[in-house]
């Protein structure tokens, strides 16, 4: 049997408000995400008119394509902490 380690404290808050929270929190990071892959395709298009050179803007577009896909699995992750941990358990009840 697994023992739960949960504060008395921490009874009170409902599934629903953790889920509310995790989600604020995965559509936060979508946002960031798609912000990101926005700016890849601005600095690959338009970075030559601000004067960028072509090594500055593949540096640039590196380091856009790491944070987009870092965003992403965290957005994912944080679905998936509300979806498979927190709802499921309570359908099965």
């Amino acid at each position: 049997m697994v023992e739960k380690m949960e504060d008395n404290w921490m009874k009170g808050i409902s599934n629903t408000t953790v889920c509310g929270w995790f989600y604020f929190l995965f559509v936060w990071q979508s946002v960031m995400a798609a912000f990101a892959i926005l700016g890849i395709f601005g600095i690959a298009f338009m970075g030559g008119q601000f004067g960028l050179s072509k090594g500055m803007r593949l540096t640039q577009i590196l380091v856009m394509i790491v944070t987009a896909g870092i965003a992403v699995a965290s957005a994912l992750f944080l679905y998936l902490i509300c979806d498979r941990a927190l709802i499921a358990p309570a359908q099965q009840a």
